[in-house]
């Protein structure tokens, strides 16, 4: 038996072909594939202004400002909403409102520079509601008053120490605000029950920082409050009696961000006047810029007989060399329609375009994209590149993240530089 199997193996070791010959004979020689890779594209890259951009969506507010030397300032706002508490007791008849503290939930997000930064916290002085759109340009009427005690407005802001884990301790930025502001909340007995008459009572809060080269810190809006402290006479002694309002889901917010360009090379930037720059471009979240990418270059291989896409990759770099921490997420779209953007087939290959912090880079799978605009199934020959900055790990956040990238003419090495590289056959 053992010589039997001994024979066997012989045999079938004798009839095996050689490894580098597996395959052929199988495929006519007339209809052979030819593969080639190629990132010899000429690619022009724009660098474009966002006009604005929707914020109310967001659980979250943005609150500083910081300066960028290639970006310029961004100046953000926070906008919000507070509401009574139907279910608290009824406030004694006379009251003496002692303290106000304002509470704000830090989000493990800050940009820029971490100094003590000067806070303002203001009325707001006209109405806004929940079932309204609210932008990045939409900067709302208030009071000139500071809210804050006098000498409590400088903070050192702790972002750094919020976690990231709903189920984590919340960290806040506690600002006291006047007592006067506190007795004014609690004034209208008739507004604290109804929330519709509250919000024209009291229509929210601006918060702001005059702190120029600061940073801009988030904050979550559903965590944030403001308590009443007051005492009163009762039972022959003095009490000690708390109010909280709080953001709920009928409570409007949203963040005002202002990007001012004055002094950097975005300073020319406008609606109408992009900028065509191959070396470098500029890409910034919170309604800040966008990136054209121009890839009409490759529909030369329409000419290939029956080519087939393999893989097409676009490769954008990015300076990591800055003092600000670049975009951690970006995604590309196109114009399907007149106006109408859409992200591209190949979406789910390249989520925030698999950003690789250490090597410096951004890479979007777009093989289904290339192959149907070769097919003419997809007539834009553009793609652009958005920012999606993520907050706390997570995506469809806001954020003012900003990103410098190394355009198709950086280097005279062309893998420092953004290119598309595509496999085919044909």
């Amino acid at each position: 038996m053992g010589l039997f199997l001994v024979c066997c193996s012989l045999l079938l070791a004798a009839c095996k072909r050689p490894d580098e010959s597996l395959g052929e004979g199988i495929q006519p020689e007339g209809d052979k594939l030819f593969v080639a890779v190629t990132d010899s594209f000429q690619l022009e890259t724009t660098t474009e202004r966002v006009d604005s951009l929707r914020t109310d969506l967001f659980a979250n507010i943005l609150v500083g400002n910081y300066v960028d030397e290639d970006f310029g300032a961004v100046k953000c706002r926070g906008v919000m909403q507070f509401a009574p508490d139907a279910s608290a007791d009824t406030l004694p008849e006379t009251f003496e409102v002692f303290a106000v503290d304002l509470k704000l939930a830090y989000q493990p997000e800050a940009y820029g520079n971490n100094a003590p930064m000067y806070f303002q916290v203001q009325r707001l002085t006209q109405s806004i509601y929940l079932d309204s759109a609210y932008y990045t340009n939409d900067l709302p009427s208030r009071d000139t008053e500071n809210l804050i005690l006098s000498g409590r407005e400088t903070q050192v802001t702790r972002s750094e120490y919020a976690s990231a884990l709903s189920s984590g301790s919340t960290e806040y930025l506690s600002l006291p605000l006047k007592p006067t502001f506190g007795q004014f909340l609690l004034a209208s007995d008739t507004a604290l029950t109804d929330f519709d008459a509250f919000s024209e009572y009291f229509n929210g809060l601006v918060l702001s920082s005059t702190t120029m080269d600061g940073r801009v810190v988030s904050f979550a809006t559903i965590n944030s409050f403001i308590t009443v402290y007051y005492r009163y006479q009762g039972d022959n002694r003095m009490n000690i009696g708390s109010y909280t309002f709080k953001y709920t889901s009928s409570c409007e917010a949203y963040s005002v961000i202002e990007h001012q360009r004055y002094g950097s090379p975005l300073q020319s930037l406008t609606t109408l006047t992009p900028l065509l720059n191959n070396e470098s471009a500029y890409l910034q979240g919170g309604g800040g810029t966008r990136v054209r990418v121009n890839l009409e270059d490759a529909l030369w291989m329409r000419e290939l007989p029956d080519v087939i896409i393999n893989k097409a990759e676009l490769v954008v770099p990015f300076d990591a060399e800055t003092k600000f921490a670049a975009l951690d997420s970006v995604n590309v779209v196109y114009e399907k329609t007149d106006g109408q953007f859409a992200l591209t087939a190949d979406y789910g290959r390249n989520a925030g375009g698999n950003f690789r912090k250490a090597e410096g880079y951004y890479r979007f799978n777009i093989t289904t994209h290339i192959q149907s605009l070769l097919a003419g199934e997809v007539t834009a020959t553009d793609l652009l590149m958005v920012a999606t900055p993520r907050v706390a790990g997570l995506y469809n956040t806001l954020g003012t993240r900003r990103t410098l990238l190394r355009g198709p003419a950086f280097n005279n090495d062309r893998t420092l530089n953004t290119r598309l590289v595509i496999t085919y056959s044909y």
